[in-house]
């Protein structure tokens, strides 16, 4: 059995959050960690995950969570034991207080992975046409 902390709080460090996991991964997959053996942030400096966000070792290391096959389950397991450290799924600790405050407040988990990996699907597709555009304008420019 695994002890959560009280519905709405938030956990002591390493006590997972009770929150609704119905279509997410469970609590048994995410304390287990089997799924950190296929990120993609294995084979890399540990370091990139943990610096400011104006680096470029940071934007890098996102970069790299973006086409990470365990990005969902890493991003639940940051949010469900509120990590307070570190880019885990793509976001930085910045960010996760807000979707850490969604679950608290009663969003099944589901719910949350889906809009932060559905709003980043779409600011990578953005960047991408972005690039593409300035890439053709530098080509037609020579």
């Amino acid at each position: 059995m695994t002890v959560t902390s009280e519905p709405g709080s938030l956990p002591a460090y390493g006590v997972p959050m009770a929150v609704d996991h119905t279509g997410a991964p469970s609590l048994t997959v995410l304390a287990r960690g089997q799924w950190r053996r296929d990120a993609a942030c294995g084979r890399e400096d540990d370091s990139w995950w943990f610096t400011r966000p104006s680096t470029r070792a940071h934007q890098v290391a996102v970069a790299i969570c973006a086409s990470c096959p365990v990005r969902r389950q890493c991003l639940a397991a940051s949010l469900v034991y509120a990590e307070e450290f570190g880019i885990w799924g793509g976001t930085s600790a910045h960010h996760r207080p807000e979707l850490v405050a969604r679950l608290r407040d009663g969003t099944p988990l589901i719910e949350v992975l889906d809009h932060v990996l559905r709003a980043n699907k779409r600011l990578a597709s953005r960047r991408s046409s972005r690039s593409s555009r300035s890439n053709r304008a530098r080509g037609s420019a020579a």
